[in-house]
C-alpha cells in the first residue's frame, strides 16, 4: 500500500531477530531466503510466540503476505489478548485486500485492546485504512455521485475516452465493496462501448485488457491484444503480460486459491465477526473472478455452512450451468444441492460424479455420501 500503510510490530526488543529482518529487507535474494529459514527455525526450536511473530514479520517484509497471515492467524487464535499479534494480522489482511477481515481485527483492537494506547492505535489505523481504500460512507456517496455523472457524460456528443475509463474504474472499485451486484460486468460493457467510440485509443484497449483478464466469456482477449499491439506496440500492458512468466502466474493463482480456501475455513469460525467478515471477503474474490468455478464452489459451501441455504442454492444453480466434466466438481455441487433442499439436483450431480470418477475410491466416496444423505 502506498499512500497509507498499516504497521507491523515486534512484541519485544530482539537484536537477533532485528538482524535477520534487516537482511530480509535490504539483503540479496539469497540472504533474504536464508534469513526467513533462520526465523522459522528459531521459532520452531523455542516455540515462543514472539519468535513466531518475528517470523511472520519476516514473511511480511519479503512480500509473502499470505504466509505471514497464516502465522498471525495462529497466534491470534492462541493468544487473543496479545494486541501486537492482532495488529500484525490486520496488516497482512490489508496487503491481500481482505478488507472485511482487516477491518474486523482493527475494530476489535480499537474496542477491546488491552491498553488505551493500543485502543487509540486501533482507532487511528482503522480510520486511516477505511479512508485509504474508500470504504467510508462519504466515499460511497461520492463514488455513486461520480458514477451517475459519468454515466450521463458518456451519452453526450462531446464525451471523451477518459469519461469511459473513469466510469469503468469506479465500477470495478465498487465491485470490491458490493460484490452482490454486477458492477464488473457493467465496467466491461462500458469499456466495450468506449472501444466502439474510440477504436484507435490505446488507453481504452488497455482498460479492456484489464477487464478481460478478469472475465472473458466470449474469448475476446486475443483479438484485443492483437489490436493493441498494432496501435501501441510499446504499451505497458503488453510489456507486463510479456514479462509475466508462467511460474509467476501460477504462483499468483495459487495464492488466490489458497486465500479462498482459508476464507472458506474462516467462515466456519466460532467467532461471529470473523465468520461474517470471511464470507464477505470470499464473496469479493468471486466477484473479481466470476468465471472461476472453484472460488464460487467454495463460496457456496461457506454459505451452506453458515445456514444461508437460499444464497448457496443460487450459487449452485449458476455452477450447474458450467460444462465441467469433473468428479470433484459434481461431487461437491451435488452435496450443496442436496443439503440445501434440492435432492433431485443433488442426486443428478452425484450421479455425474459417479460417472466421471477416475477410480474405485472416488466411486465409493460417492456411494458413501449418498448413503449419508439418505439417497440409497
Amino acid at each position: 500500500m502506498n499512500a497509507f500503510a498499516l504497521i507491523v510490530a515486534q512484541s519485544r526488543k530482539d537484536p537477533d531477530a532485528d538482524l535477520l529482518l534487516r537482511r530480509i529487507q535490504y539483503g540479496s535474494d539469497e540472504e533474504r531466503d536464508q534469513a526467513l529459514l533462520d526465523l522459522v527455525e528459531r521459532a520452531r526450536r523455542s516455540s515462543d510466540p514472539d519468535d513466531w511473530n518475528a517470523a511472520g514479520i519476516g514473511f511480511h517484509h519479503a512480500g509473502q503476505h499470505d504466509q505471514a497471515a497464516r502465522i498471525f492467524e495462529a497466534l491470534v487464535q492462541r493468544y487473543p489478548q496479545t494486541d501486537v499479534y492482532r495488529l500484525n494480522l490486520a496488516t497482512s489482511y490489508s496487503q491481500t485486500e481482505q478488507i472485511e477481515l482487516c477491518q474486523n481485527h482493527l475494530r476489535q483492537l480499537a474496542e477491546h485492546g488491552s491498553t488505551e494506547q493500543f485502543r487509540q492505535l486501533g482507532r487511528e489505523q482503522l480510520e486511516g485504512y477505511e479512508r485509504f481504500v474508500g470504504f467510508t460512507e462519504e466515499d460511497r456517496k461520492l463514488r455513486e455521485l461520480q458514477i451517475r455523472a459519468l454515466r450521463q457524460a458518456i451519452q453526450r456528443p462531446e464525451r471523451s475516452s477518459e469519461d469511459f475509463i473513469a466510469l469503468a474504474k469506479l465500477l470495478i472499485l465498487r465491485s470490491k465493496f458490493e460484490p452482490e451486484g454486477d458492477s464488473l460486468a457493467e465496467a466491461t460493457l462500458v469499456v466495450e462501448q468506449a472501444q466502439e467510440a474510440f477504436p484507435q485509443e490505446a488507453s481504452v484497449l488497455e482498460m479492456l485488457v484489464a477487464c478481460y483478464l478478469r472475465r472473458d466469456v466470449h474469448n475476446r482477449l486475443p483479438g484485443v491484444l492483437a489490436q493493441l499491439e498494432k496501435i501501441s506496440p510499446d504499451s505497458a500492458a503488453l510489456e507486463l503480460l510479456a514479462t509475466q512468466d508462467d511460474e509467476k502466474a501460477r504462483a499468483f493463482s495459487q495464492n488466490i486459491h489458497n486465500r479462498s480456501t482459508e476464507l472458506m475455513r474462516a467462515a466456519s469460525s466460532g467467532d461471529t465477526s470473523v465468520r461474517e467478515a470471511a464470507l464477505q471477503d470470499l464473496s469479493k474474490i468471486v466477484a473479481m473472478y466470476p468465471d472461476n468455478s472453484d472460488y464460487r464452489l467454495q463460496y457456496a459451501f461457506a454459505l451452506m455452512g453458515t445456514g444461508r441455504t437460499e444464497a448457496a442454492l443460487h450459487e449452485a444453480q449458476r455452477l450447474a450451468r458450467e460444462p465441467i466434466d469433473s468428479h470433484g466438481f459434481h461431487f461437491n455441487l451435488g452435496q450443496i444441492f442436496w443439503i440445501c433442499g434440492d435432492p433431485v439436483q443433488g442426486r443428478h450431480h452425484l450421479d455425474l460424479a459417479l460417472h466421471y470418477a477416475q477410480d474405485e475410491q472416488e466411486r465409493q466416496d460417492v456411494r458413501d455420501r449418498l448413503t449419508d444423505l439418505g439417497g440409497q
